[in-house]
């Protein structure tokens, strides 16, 4: 059985996940805890080929875009590889897991382009959070955030799509209505953010929720 608790972050293109696990890793360290983070795509081979399909650098032989299918599959078994090579051997140690984005994520942007039940039954087996912090922001903050970003943007970070995202994240959130959702107003300034993730995942570690 696992000992660690397993924290994940998810939001819609600048709601700050990133930012905040990284916070949240540092306080607690700081705190002498045993935490590992990560983040989905992965930094393996599968994650790699995940970002550049997104950045459409890696298409099809016949140079068309590849299907939003296929990437709904790729999504899955890179988490499926990232669970069982990094985070349950973590968890089992007694670390516990902040990860930038999980099956949520894929509930959420590839059930756009692609049927609900399709993305779900392939992340049904998947690990589940002990706690799903969701930053919420308005869209136009986002993008003013995606702005500041160095580097290609990828093909989900416009406006239409992530008003679409937005409502795809409540209807991923209904449908596993049984799992931990903390909301988060992620429009604040960070150390007011950092302030409620912290509350949020030590009352989850220390069992007091």
């Amino acid at each position: 059985m696992s000992s660690g608790k397993f924290i994940v972050f998810e939001g819609i293109d600048g709601a700050g996940t990133t930012t905040q696990a990284r916070l949240l890793h540092e306080a607690l360290k700081s705190l002498n805890m045993g935490v590992v983070m990560t983040a989905q795509p992965t930094v393996g081979s599968i994650g790699r080929l995940i970002r550049s399909i997104l950045r459409g650098t890696e298409r099809r032989a016949d140079d068309n875009e590849i299907g939003a299918k296929a990437v709904a599959a790729l999504f899955a078994a890179d988490r499926s590889e990232h669970i069982e090579s990094c985070i349950e051997p973590a968890l089992n140690s007694g670390h516990h897991v902040i990860c930038d984005r999980h099956y949520h994520s894929s509930l959420a942007y590839q059930s756009i382009e692609v049927p609900f039940d399709y993305v779900a039954a392939i992340n049904a087996p998947m690990k589940t959070p002990d706690l799903i912090i969701y930053l919420e922001v308005d869209v136009s903050i986002g993008r003013k955030r995606r702005e500041l970003r160095q580097g290609i943007p990828e093909v989900f970070e416009v406006d239409d799509f992530q008003l679409q995202l937005s409502a795809a994240y409540e209807r991923a959130f209904a449908s596993r209505d049984q799992e931990r959702v903390h909301r988060i107003d992620g429009n604040r300034d960070i150390s007011l953010v950092q302030a409620d993730v912290l509350k949020a995942a030590l009352e989850t570690i220390n069992g007091t929720t």
